[in-house]
């Protein structure tokens, strides 16, 4: 069966401070621990949506009814001060299929919103367009995977500029 993915609007700050959290955990935490961990600056209803999203991207694992941070990313994450998070969300945001649609249909001129709207249909995503449109220029843009032209507002993916490397083609041809 495959994977049904789901893009929630959340923000990329509160899923690295969730894969924070994780990483630095000796053990398996709850949705509760998790949500108490953050319960200074975010909601628990937010903290159990960006955990679900935190999953699909690769940063996190749920056992059971139990949470741990990714093995892949585990390390890097631990070890990496809050303005670096950044580059473990590139990592893991390079492999979601949903983001390299995205890049890809902006890389090649279609506009944010009508990309958005392939990909839901492509992969079957139940989320509103306007949400998976936003969802995923943010998150680009905190992995620094996009930037927005000051003056026309147009969306660019640098690194498509300069033509995709190998592993960024593979994964997008293993999203389709």
């Amino acid at each position: 069966m495959p994977t049904q993915f789901v893009i929630a609007d959340v923000s990329p700050d509160l899923i690295m401070d969730i894969a924070k959290v994780l990483s630095q955990s000796p053990y398996p935490l709850s949705k509760e621990d998790v949500a108490r961990s953050l319960e200074d600056r975010y909601k628990s209803s937010y903290v159990f949506i960006a955990l679900t999203q935190s999953i699909q991207l690769g940063l996190a694992n749920k056992q059971k009814d139990l949470f741990i941070s990714s093995e892949k990313y585990r390390d890097l994450i631990k070890r990496s001060e809050k303005l670096q998070l950044y580059l473990s969300f590139r990592a893991a945001l390079q492999e979601f299929p949903p983001f390299l649609l995205y890049a890809d249909f902006i890389s090649k001129g279609y506009s944010p919103e009508n990309a958005a709207t392939m990909i839901r249909g492509i992969l079957k995503i139940e989320s509103p367009r306007d949400k998976v449109e936003r969802a995923l220029r943010l998150w680009g843009m905190y992995a620094q995977l996009i930037t927005i032209d000051p003056q026309s507002g147009r969306l660019s993916i640098p690194e498509a500029e300069q033509g995709l490397p190998s592993e960024y083609v593979k994964n997008l041809l293993k999203a389709l």
